[in-house]
């Protein structure tokens, strides 16, 4: 029996879609079914798997390569011995190695996928969720009311209004997370401009992506200000170049708004000012995990342990009063906590992740909409990630981090199903 061919019973079928179907409802939802349903499944992989062959009774599609390989391997190694061999005196072997454990996970939902791709477009019927969630979010914006958690604590106020969190804890939780799923309507939308029917589904993908739109400005994050104009253009100008000059006068108009109210024009503006808390904050944090790197240049000093290093640090560079926190950028995270071998193999995985869409939305013919639409979608989502990176650590963030490997499972499993034909 080949390698490629799924042979699950049709009823473990159904139970691994409901499983994944939950996941990515729980990806829209609830930090808590991210984690409970991305285990379920991944205990399902292994164990229907181990089961079946021992059986002998079929076998399901393991095509054990996914892509970037090679800096996933070697970031997981890193950590492992990085582990062994840290500064941090509470530190805990186990956990740090538990920190990564996204990496076999992302193997287990790409192995899942396989299974079920008949069903890939019925997990994109989520989607229409994100309009009603995003209204949600406008409207805690206006009012500060947080309807799941007492106090309106995840609604933080911002002068005469409040930062957008949906249904998550925090404003920067929901701003990634939803500037992904952001990227897969606003691709959807362009790719279906051109293409004769389905007028509905074009012009609700537009209406959803303009709520989430909003909605990502209503958080007051700069970061996610940034990613989203940065990435939206990118994304304009590999699917229809034309609209771009139009995308442009729209960003101006944007702004002009913006700096007619006062909430915003003061987020806006101390985002250059040096001695703003906010940004004065960040330099120390920063300086201390190059200062961590510069001193353990190799391995870091663990995987996520710089966060619980930072007031050693703060001392050793006479740093009084500073913020206790992680990176607040991505790649320094990875720097001062896996050295440069680790952050090296971390860059890989995101170049490889982006070219293997590249490539693909390049080469597939155009009348392959969902397929192109997913390619051109994850490679917004990296660049997304990869601004937004560079003044918080979105990678830390365990919904941001669902988010993206759900989308990168999806990316993967394609690219391996279109290699068997």
């Amino acid at each position: 029996m080949s390698n490629d061919e799924a042979t699950l019973p049709p009823q473990l079928n159904q139970a691994l879609f409901g499983a994944m179907w939950l996941y990515f409802l729980g990806i829209l939802t609830s930090m808590a079914a991210m984690e409970i349903f991305s285990t379920l499944i991944a205990l399902f992989m292994i164990v229907t798997y181990t089961v079946l062959r021992f059986q002998r009774r079929g076998s399901i599609p393991i095509p054990f390569r996914i892509g970037p390989d090679l800096p996933l391997l070697a970031l997981f190694c890193v950590t492992f011995l990085g582990a062994l061999w840290t500064p941090s005196p509470t530190a805990r072997t186990l956990d740090i190695i538990g920190k990564v454990r996204w990496i076999p996970l992302l193997y287990l939902l790409t192995y899942a996928l396989l299974l079920l791709k008949p069903y890939w477009k019925r997990l994109s019927y989520l989607l229409v969720l994100t309009g009603p969630i995003a209204i949600y979010g406008i409207f805690q914006h206006f009012t500060g009311i947080d309807l799941l958690r007492n106090g309106h604590r995840a609604v933080q106020p911002m002068q005469d209004l409040w930062r957008t969190a949906g249904l998550y804890s925090s404003p920067m939780s929901y701003g990634y997370l939803f500037g992904q799923l952001s990227c897969i309507l606003l691709a959807g939308h362009l790719l279906l401009i051109h293409h004769k029917g389905s007028p509905k589904i074009k012009w609700g993908l537009l209406t959803l992506f303009l709520l989430v739109a909003i909605s990502l400005g209503t958080t007051m994050t700069r970061g996610v200000w940034l990613a989203s104009l940065l990435t939206y253009g990118f994304i304009i100008l590999l699917s229809h170049r034309k609209l771009f000059w139009k995308y442009l006068a729209l960003i101006l108009i944007a702004l002009t708004l913006i700096l007619s109210t006062n909430s915003y024009r003061n987020r806006l503006t101390t985002a250059f000012d040096p001695s703003a808390k906010s940004v004065s904050e960040r330099f120390d944090i920063w300086r201390a995990n190059l200062a961590m790197f510069q001193e353990h240049p190799l391995l870091g000093v663990g995987y996520g342990e710089n966060e619980k290093l930072i007031p050693t640090y703060f001392q050793k560079l006479g740093i009084q009063n500073g913020f206790q926190g992680h990176a607040h950028n991505t790649f320094l995270h990875f720097l001062s906590g896996t050295g440069i071998i680790g952050f090296a193999a971390f860059l890989l995985f995101l170049l490889a992740s982006f070219r293997n869409s590249w490539r693909l939305y390049h080469t597939l013919p155009h009348d392959h909409l969902f397929a192109r639409t997913l390619h051109l979608s994850v490679m917004g989502a990296l660049l997304f990630l990869t601004i937004g990176g560079l003044t918080e650590n979105v990678f830390q963030d365990a919904e941001t981090r669902h988010a993206l490997l759900a989308l990168l499972a999806l990316t993967f499993a394609h690219s391996f199903t279109l290699s068997r034909k």
